[in-house]
């Protein structure tokens, strides 16, 4: 069977297998479904390494994160690109009521993919960059702290 042929048949049967419901780190996974889809106001203060860079900032929802993108895109005065957070947030949306099916069946579910921080510090070697919102993938991940690093 080929790739392609089992991600059809995966596809197929809308199971999700244990390889998909597995993250990379199962405890920084559980920090981002809980505020990553929590309430929308919560936040975590998180430091992450990630591609030999340390990340720092505040955990948020996606929800959270896109309504920051889009007041940065109203802010810019591009507009055209709200048909595209819209549908970013109906893709969201329906994958979030997929879980919540699939674990009241008992099934597995996905892992979270991403990781959504706001008021972001980016330092790498003597470079530091702030970034209003960052998002990356948990799976690039190598370690993580609680808090928030101050380095100057």
């Amino acid at each position: 069977m080929t790739e392609d042929t089992a991600q059809e048949s995966h596809e197929a049967d809308d199971e999700v297998t244990l390889a998909d419901a597995r993250p990379k780190d199962w405890m920084l996974e559980a920090l981002a479904r809980i505020y990553g889809g929590a309430d929308g106001k919560s936040s975590l203060g998180l430091t992450i390494q990630s591609n030999g860079a340390t990340i720092s900032g505040m955990m948020i929802t996606t929800e959270a994160f896109l309504t920051i993108l889009g007041a940065q895109f109203k802010t810019a005065g591009t507009d055209a690109l709200e048909p595209l957070l819209k549908r970013w947030a109906e893709d969201m949306a329906e994958f979030d009521a997929t879980n919540e099916k699939l674990a009241e069946q008992g099934k597995n579910v996905p892992a979270r993919q991403y990781i959504h921080m706001r008021d972001v510090r980016v330092f790498s070697g003597s470079a530091t960059i702030e970034l209003a919102i960052w998002r990356g993938t948990l799976a690039d991940v190598t370690g993580w702290s609680l808090g928030i690093s101050a380095r100057d």
